[in-house]
């Protein structure tokens, strides 16, 4: 059937749907009375109810459908940006080791070199 599709893609707008609404409270238009009538009568009825049910729960999914699209392609790109933040940061982690380690090395070159001059003085 084509109906759910071209709701769902807004091309069947609300003032199509409306109008039947009116039907729906009426006492003699549901299914059980309709089939005394006739079973297309009965099928008419089944359809025009369904339809406007579908169109009330799509009208409340689509809306959320995509605001969750919209939600979760933010999400993407603060993932991506997130991703390339912690590239920086492991990168400057890195050089950061790599200067203490320098520095680490230098103090202790500086620190043998001034125990060496220490025994020569005290000798």
């Amino acid at each position: 059937m084509e109906i759910p599709r071209l709701i769902e893609e807004n091309q069947i707008l609300a003032q199509n749907i409306n109008p039947n609404r009116a039907y729906l409270n009426e006492p003699f238009f549901k299914p059980e009375i309709m089939e005394n009538k006739s079973l297309a009568a009965k099928g008419i009825c089944s359809c025009i109810i369904n339809i406007v049910q579908y169109f009330d729960v799509i009208s409340i999914i689509l809306p959320k459908q995509k605001a969750l699209a919209e939600v979760a392609e933010l999400l993407a790109a603060a993932t991506t940006k997130f991703e390339q933040l912690k590239g920086i940061v492991a990168e400057l982690q890195a050089q950061l080791a790599a200067e203490k380690e320098a520095e680490y090395n230098k103090a202790m070159e500086e620190r043998k070199i001034l125990l060496r001059l220490r025994q020569i003085v005290e000798k």
